[in-house]
């Protein structure tokens, strides 16, 4: 039943109360404007400004997981047809990016699981707390490399690597990771964009993009000791 008809229905309840006696009529009244006011918190909750940002954020997180908002997944891709980006804002809170996740990273993003904690807007920026649970990716590489053929981890075969990798994600053998993040928002042009950011990126990934800026510094730590 449409926000109009409920309204006028209730009219017409009042409206008839008021030939029965002054009392019922107050009652009645008081039952229409804590039901109109209901109806109106419902409304401005789901297409008010901050219901807006809050859904924009979820579109965000199920878009990323490979899901649309009511929780099913997306149809597969056909060979050959462009891969759809989601949209977000780069940490300076301007320049709009797209992010594609491709192969692990898609694979990880589809498993992950999100709920928003807490959430608070004001004008055009607002901020979200999300506690998001994905593989733990870190731990699922070492466990592969432990199970894997001395001779394949010698030769740094990446290619079974990811393979036994990606193959454990889709039998669902794996440890998760929980975390708590905090991203910002902002609206741009009556749009609400989820703002980047490194915690945010990492915990998505299950944890490989802090290790391999852990790994990258080594690298250059051993780099620049060994030009000493």
């Amino acid at each position: 039943m449409g926000y109009g008809k409920l309204k006028m229905m209730m009219a017409t309840v009042l409206a008839c109360s008021m030939l029965v006696s002054c009392s019922y009529a107050e009652a009645y009244f008081r039952r229409y404007q804590e039901a109109n006011q209901s109806i109106q918190n419902h409304i401005l909750g789901r297409f008010g400004k901050k219901g807006k940002a809050k859904q924009a954020v979820s579109d965000t997180l199920y878009a990323l997981s490979g899901r649309t908002s009511s929780g099913e997944q997306e149809a597969d891709i056909e060979e050959g047809q462009e891969l759809p980006g989601v949209s977000m804002l780069a940490e300076d809170q301007e320049t709009i990016i797209t992010i594609q996740n491709t192969g692990i990273a898609e694979q990880i993003a589809g498993e992950m699981e999100f709920e928003i904690t807490s959430f608070s807007v004001e004008g055009e920026e607002g901020e979200a707390e999300l506690k998001l649970t994905v593989p733990d990716a870190l731990r699922l590489f070492k466990d592969v490399i432990d199970q894997m053929d001395a001779s394949d981890v010698e030769a740094e075969n990446t290619e079974v690597l990811l393979e036994r990798v990606m193959e454990a994600i889709e039998d669902k053998e794996y440890d998760t990771m929980t975390c708590t993040v905090t991203v910002e928002l902002r609206m741009i042009q009556d749009q609400w964009y989820l703002v980047n950011n490194e915690e945010f990126s990492n915990a998505i990934s299950g944890g490989l993009l802090q290790a391999y800026a852990e790994n990258r510094q080594e690298m250059i730590d051993k780099m620049e000791g060994g030009e000493e």
